[in-house]
């Protein structure tokens, strides 16, 4: 038995590229990641708890697209300013952050455990974009159409749950 460098615990080989064994989700992030992917879980759980697994997934990818979109962007440059920056997402609004609770445990919320998963996944880039590139969405049940949808270059791209998903090329 091979064991690990520093205990006696039976050594795992990792996964093949692309996946994750079981049980070692965090294990993967260091101190940034992990805030990043807090960040992208709380976007997600925020904007789309009520969405369900898909909508929160379709949130993080969109996030995702922004930050992987090559050359600069108007997103920012990285996860943090694709989260944070002004007018991205209006659940983090600079009027509503105030209003904004930590989701708690996840093992008591399991809407938010949710959205860890989903932001983890993504953030890895496990699984497939359910957007298919999108780096836009709305929910017309509580908005009127943004003035981007119809910019020239912006495609519709999906209907997830409540929200409309497109790409600005």
């Amino acid at each position: 038995m091979t064991t690990t460098p520093d205990s006696n615990t039976p050594f795992k080989p990792p996964a093949a590229p692309g996946q994750m064994n079981q049980g070692d989700e965090f294990k993967t992030l260091g101190r940034y990641s992990a805030y990043e992917v807090f960040l992208i879980a709380f976007t997600a759980w925020l904007e789309g708890q009520d969405q369900g697994e898909e909508g929160m997934r379709a949130i993080c990818w969109v996030i995702r697209n922004r930050v992987m979109k090559p050359g600069k962007t108007w997103w920012g440059d990285d996860w943090e300013e694709c989260v944070l920056k002004k007018w991205q997402f209006s659940a983090l609004a600079e009027s509503k952050r105030l209003d904004s609770v930590l989701p708690g445990d996840p093992k008591k919320v399991p809407t938010w455990d949710t959205a860890l998963r989903c932001a983890e996944a993504t953030y890895l880039g496990l699984g497939i974009d359910p957007t298919k590139g999108a780096t836009h969405y709305y929910a017309p049940k509580l908005v009127a159409a943004p003035p981007w949808v119809t910019a020239p270059g912006t495609v519709h791209m999906c209907d997830i749950g409540d929200h409309k998903f497109y790409k600005a090329n």
